[in-house]
């Protein structure tokens, strides 16, 4: 039976904001839930990936301080425009890959 594994961090940014990030593993294959060293590894990663969105998030919203609510929406969507990009170049290049 497949197992699943999340994780949730909840980071206080002050004046009663805060930031949840949490991060999911699902489908494990039961062979590798019972490996212990394998789970502590995937746990580790999981709590890594998630400080490093919480430092991506506080480098973000620095270098947006001063902006116009309209110029941070631009640069918002050019970033979000440039990543996409890069996710469908990436999904073209496997899909590519599987069909040679």
């Amino acid at each position: 039976m497949n197992r699943s594994i999340g994780i949730e961090r909840v980071f206080n940014l002050g004046e009663y904001k805060s930031l949840r990030v949490s991060d999911h593993a699902n489908d494990i294959p039961e062979e590798l839930v019972v490996n212990k060293e394998f789970m502590d590894n995937l746990r580790y990663l999981q709590l890594v990936e998630i400080e490093k969105t919480y430092y991506t998030y506080v480098g973000l919203s620095k270098s947006l301080l001063g902006e116009s609510d309209d110029e941070k929406l631009n640069i918002l969507n050019e970033i979000s425009t440039n990543v996409y990009s890069k996710l469908l170049e990436l999904y073209e290049n496997t899909k590519n890959k599987k069909g040679e």
